[in-house]
């Protein structure tokens, strides 16, 4: 089961290329979303072929729309009190 969502914002930092521990390439973008104090940062981690090659065109300040699926982790465990 996955949400299909879609956020507009503005990136708050330049994108980071990232390569993950199996060797996949993604991008790491920070993304305001909403205006004033009232925005919501939304840390995102894409796959797409296509965001990774511009990753040099996605900048501090771009305003973007990002479409994702959002997946449920599969499972969690809270230590502590």
């Amino acid at each position: 089961m996955s949400i299909e969502c879609a956020f507009f914002g503005t990136l708050g930092r330049d994108s980071e290329r990232k390569t993950s521990k199996s060797g996949k390439a993604y991008v790491r973008l920070n993304l305001k979303v909403g205006e004033g104090d009232d925005g919501q940062w939304v840390s995102v981690m894409s796959f797409d072929p296509d965001a990774i090659a511009v990753a040099d065109r996605l900048v501090k300040g771009a305003r973007i729309q990002q479409r994702a699926a959002i997946l449920p982790l599969r499972s969690v465990t809270f230590l502590g009190g």
